[in-house]
Formats: structure tokens, C-alpha cells, sequence
């Protein structure tokens, strides 16, 4: 069986997409990558880091990646987690040539949030991501 390929793309790939990307690439039937539209250099937050080891989970690559072309070529799935990832998409001319692949789960940004908001956060996306992929 061949893998599937998920994207996952945020504002700035510091927080809903790495934590997204970090729990789905623990199932060794997807191959996982994350991105972000603004994507400038800032860190993940100690709460964000503090969250994901709370369920035993680390974030890789510490720098954010811009979104690039190649990355929605390369996905069978793409997930944005934010409606700004299609006005970016749109804006650059590549909706209607990856509109089949792409999915909007617009998703609160609390990356500067207290814990609490970032655990909300977090175990919303791994419901959804759950749900989305049929995973226990």
C-alpha cells in the first residue's frame, strides 16, 4: 500500500500545522510535511513545545518552511488550517490546479496563548485528524 503524502500549511508554521504534522507522522501509512504563507523565522512557543511532549510527542526541524509550488505538487492531501492559506494559494495562481487535493479546516491560531488555549488547540486538530484519516 502506498503511503500518503499530507501537507499541512498554516499562517506561519510555528504552531497549527507543526503540531499537526507532528502527531499524523507517527502513522507509518502517511509521509507528513507542514508549511506556512508567512513563514519569517519565528519559534515555536515553550507552551506549544511543553503541549506536545504533554502526549509524548516532540516537534521536528525547528525552523519554519515557506510554502513553495512544489510542496502542493508533491501532496495527495493538503490540509489548510487557516482561510488565509487560500487567499495565498489563489493570489499565486495555483487553486485551480490543486483546488481536488485541498481542504479548509480553519483552525484558531493561540500560538502566543496561555497553555490552555494551546492544548484546546491541539486536541482539536488530533480529533480532526483522526476523523479525517480514520485513525484509533
Amino acid at each position: 500500500m502506498d503511503k500518503k503524502r499530507v501537507l499541512f500549511i498554516c499562517r506561519g508554521n510555528i504552531f497549527r500545522s507543526r503540531i499537526s504534522e507532528s502527531f499524523l507522522r507517527y502513522y507509518p501509512s502517511f509521509i507528513v510535511k507542514s508549511a506556512g504563507i508567512e513563514a519569517k523565522g519565528e519559534t515555536i512557543s515553550k507552551n506549544t513545545l511543553k503541549a506536545m511532549r504533554e502526549i509524548n510527542l516532540s516537534i521536528k526541524r525547528k525552523k519554519p518552511e515557506q510554502l513553495k509550488e512544489k510542496m502542493l505538487i508533491w501532496a495527495d492531501i493538503v490540509i489548510a488550517l487557516d482561510k488565509r492559506v487560500i487567499i495565498y494559494i489563489k493570489e499565486h495562481r495555483w487553486y485551480n490546479k490543486y483546488k481536488k487535493k485541498i481542504k479548509l479546516w480553519d483552525t484558531p491560531d493561540k500560538h502566543k496563548k496561555d497553555i490552555v488555549g494551546i492544548r484546546k488547540v491541539r486536541d482539536m486538530l488530533i480529533k480532526r485528524i483522526k476523523n479525517e484519516f480514520n485513525l484509533s
